[in-house]
């Protein structure tokens, strides 16, 4: 028996398999017949998440043929159920471990953003390249051509549909832009030079799920952290521009009253409780004066209604 192919998936944590797109093609080939062993260096190089590991040896215990996982560190393999007990341990240690690590780190990165000391970019940003921030001039012109047609008073979808049409590719290099992609680099504060850090929270370590911070962890600051792209004048005026025109669409939102037509609360009438007190008063006031309300039917799409009878 030879080795037939090496699997490994560098750089992905081991607290889960979901995105172990090499580890899960091996265990399909397991399914398939074409692989009667695995050797991996030790149990925690196999997975760092106990039941992963345990419900992957038993289910490869379970093939016809079965298929075996020898772990060269222990010397120990899956197809000898004596070995079933130490290898549980041993996966339990490496889940512990790993968690461990893991808290080092955040309490790493914390204190270092704390300190006003630099962070890294977790992710691609459009406009810099590499852990020091270099700004990557081709791909800044696409960052100041977003602000200048933002400024000039372009929308979000207008500018998109222009960086489509003008072959311009995504920061994953795609060939299509969404308005939220360029909603995206107009919110970000890094675009002139600051980083607000911990803006989402990871609630979960297997899954590394993670959420919008909103009060659950220190949110830090950090000024002039970076050479900025974008003059923070010009970034602070797209921000006041995104909030006038968010302001400016939900009072466009408010057209006719409408009312429920089907169902147990047919006849009532949405009410936004954003609305000011004196519209909601004036609103009533002219139905008052109908003899028979205009009905429109109820919009699915709307967030945030509460509903007062008519």
């Amino acid at each position: 028996m030879g080795v037939r192919r090496y699997f490994a998936d560098e750089g992905i944590s081991g607290t889960s398999v979901l995105h172990r797109e090499h580890f899960l093609e091996m265990i399909e080939k397991c399914k398939a017949g074409e692989i009667d062993l695995i050797i991996t260096k030790q149990v925690s190089r196999f997975a760092r998440n106990v039941l992963d590991s345990l419900n992957y040896i038993y289910m490869l215990r379970r093939l016809d043929p079965p298929v075996g996982v020898y772990f060269e560190a222990e010397k120990l393999n899956t197809l000898d159920k004596s070995s079933d007990m130490i290898i549980t341990v041993l996966s339990l240690v490496a889940q512990s471990e790993s968690e461990q690590k893991s808290n080092s780190l955040k309490w790493s990165f914390k204190r270092r953003r704390a300190q006003g000391l630099g962070v890294y970019p977790n992710w691609a940003l459009l406009g810099y390249k590499g852990r020091a921030w270099e700004i990557d001039e081709d791909e800044a012109d696409v960052v100041r051509t977003i602000y200048s047609l933002y400024l000039e008073g372009y929308s979000s979808p207008q500018i998109a549909d222009f960086l489509t049409k003008s072959g311009i590719p995504t920061v994953k290099g795609l060939s299509s832009w969404s308005s939220g992609s360029v909603l995206g680099i107009l919110r970000n504060e890094k675009y002139c030079g600051d980083a607000l850090c911990q803006k989402t929270v990871t609630i979960d370590f297997f899954t590394h799920k993670s959420v919008k911070n909103n009060g659950l962890e220190t949110q830090y600051f950090i000024e002039g952290h970076h050479d900025p792209i974008i003059e923070k004048s010009d970034w602070l005026t797209a921000q006041q521009i995104r909030k006038e025109r968010r302001y400016t669409k939900n009072r466009s939102r408010r057209g006719k009253p409408r009312y429920i037509v089907k169902g147990p609360l047919a006849g009532f009438l949405i009410v936004n409780p954003d609305w000011a007190t004196e519209y909601i008063e004036s609103l009533f006031q002219t139905l008052s004066t109908q003899a028979e309300p205009t009905v429109s039917p109820l919009l699915e799409d709307d967030e945030n209604f509460t509903i007062s009878k008519e």
